[in-house]
């Protein structure tokens, strides 16, 4: 790529100049590109070099810039602990700083971790406090993203038309920003609407406006994703064939990229597929899978769901008098329960 081309030229330079300043920002921008194509690994080094220098040199701009760089990956692998502390970290510089854009997108981003952990009204304080300061400063990015993150919030809470609502006014905001990857993003959020409303037509139409723009940036995630909501919709119309077509790309992307909360998803989301097939065996084991995974993570949203699917399958086999499956998940179902009603959750805002 041209943009890694150009920052390793610079990065050769300014460690010919030995020119830590200009070392440490060539870093955090040539991470930002290894993120966006997804090389995480390549990225996470970059970052970690970067805070490096950046506490040697006691630059609290370029740490927060560092950390921040950091905490985005790992919230993108499901190490949302990891995350949120990288996050915290993060918003205690920018409040030094007075960095109010800074403060705004890192309140956003720790609303988005405690939403996915379950913590609905942590996420929402979180959020205000975000719309707060980007309303302020007219932060057109920062008002985008934390409009998906109530997107997000007034779903899991069955909110559909205000959730809806919520995607539409990022999606325009990030129309009139022509901004690809905030447009996808929200193509795929409103897929996931639509779907659950019963509008299969419109979810497939959103989604294939979201691989337009992912496929062409290179983004591998939110192309995964597509995949998976695809899939979704396709199980949801017994169209098998094309479900199963659908979730495996989705699946093949994620394993290439390590993310373990999208393998969770995906597995969950099959399992779902299988259990509507009647493929009781096969739903067993994606399902508990995808528990395993959900529960490891913390993500008690996702874990829910999940629970809620295994449920309805202790029920059926119980009237199918499958009584060694009935013990395997009610088993499973404990443990699960357990591990995450112990799950370490955020701090109220004071």
């Amino acid at each position: 790529d041209r943009a890694i081309e150009i920052y390793e030229n610079a990065l050769k330079s300014y460690e010919e100049l030995d020119d830590p300043f200009g070392k440490a920002d060539v870093r955090i921008n040539l991470g930002s590109v290894y993120d966006g194509k997804g090389e995480w690994e390549k990225a996470l080094h970059l970052y970690e070099e970067a805070l490096t220098i950046s506490k040697k040199l006691q630059n609290n701009e370029r740490i927060a810039r560092a950390y921040s760089g950091l905490a985005a990956i790992h919230e993108k692998k499901g190490n949302w602990n990891l995350a949120f502390e990288f996050y915290q970290n993060v918003l205690k510089l920018y409040e030094d700083l007075g960095n109010r854009i800074g403060m705004a997108s890192t309140y956003g981003s720790l609303g988005w971790i405690l939403h996915r952990k379950g913590e609905s009204e942590q996420a929402f304080q979180y959020c205000q406090k975000s719309l707060e300061i980007s309303t302020a400063i007219e932060d057109e990015i920062g008002k985008a993203a934390t409009y998906t993150t109530l997107g997000a919030i007034d779903s899991e809470l069955k909110n559909y038309d205000q959730a809806v609502q919520s995607y539409e006014m990022s999606l325009e905001i990030y129309k009139e920003l022509k901004s690809p990857a905030g447009m996808a993003a929200n193509y795929n959020n409103l897929g996931i609407m639509y779907l659950k409303q019963g509008e299969h037509d419109k979810a497939i139409r959103v989604c294939e406006q979201s691989l337009a723009f992912s496929t062409k940036l290179g983004d591998q995630q939110l192309e995964s994703y597509t995949y998976t909501i695809l899939g979704m919709v396709h199980s949801d119309r017994r169209d098998w064939a094309n479900a199963m077509q659908f979730f495996e790309k989705g699946l093949m992307i994620k394993e290439a990229l390590k993310d373990d909360y999208g393998l969770a998803y995906s597995h969950g989301e099959m399992g779902a597929m299988y259990m509507n097939k009647q493929d009781w065996d096969e739903a067993e084991d994606f399902l508990l899978e995808s528990l395993r995974s959900f529960s490891n993570l913390g993500a008690k949203i996702d874990a829910s769901r999940v629970l809620g699917y295994l449920k309805e399958l202790t029920t059926i086999s119980e009237l199918k008098g499958d009584q060694a499956r009935v013990m395997r998940l009610e088993e499973a179902i404990r443990e699960n329960q357990s591990h995450l009603s112990s799950a370490v959750t955020g701090q109220l805002l004071e």
